[in-house]
């Protein structure tokens, strides 16, 4: 549903996020 389309896409923003820092 909409929260589980939501939860991915804040997860794929995360994980872009630490990849930019380099974290």
């Amino acid at each position: 549903g909409a929260y589980g389309k939501g939860w991915l896409v804040g997860f794929g923003l995360a994980t872009y996020a630490m990849l930019g820092l380099g974290v």
